[in-house]
């Protein structure tokens, strides 16, 4: 997934099972304890900066084991950002 500067990103994992599933999302091989979503099927990142740039996946969980997702990578689109100058990324720096 590639998404502009702070820009918001969503990935939602679909599963089901008896008892219920539990989420829990990794940033790399990093656990992500911290965000609100963990336990949900969906994890957003409202605001996306280079240091949210790497791999995500979700670990589902019941009673009858667990199951890591693929890798999803996210980016940020180069074509889509701006440092205060220029239009999209296509910025020049110098005279001319």
């Amino acid at each position: 997934m590639s998404v502009a500067g702070t820009q918001q990103a969503t990935f939602t994992v679909v599963a089901t099972g008896n008892p219920a599933p539990t989420y829990q999302w990794f940033q790399g091989y990093q656990l992500i304890g911290a965000n609100p979503s963990r336990n949900m099927a969906t994890l957003t990142i409202p605001s996306v900066h280079l240091n949210n740039v790497n791999s995500y996946r979700v670990r589902i969980t019941n009673s009858q084991g667990f199951v890591y997702s693929n890798f999803a990578r996210l980016t940020i689109s180069s074509g889509n950002t701006t440092n205060g100058q220029g239009n999209g990324g296509n910025n020049t720096n110098g005279g001319g």
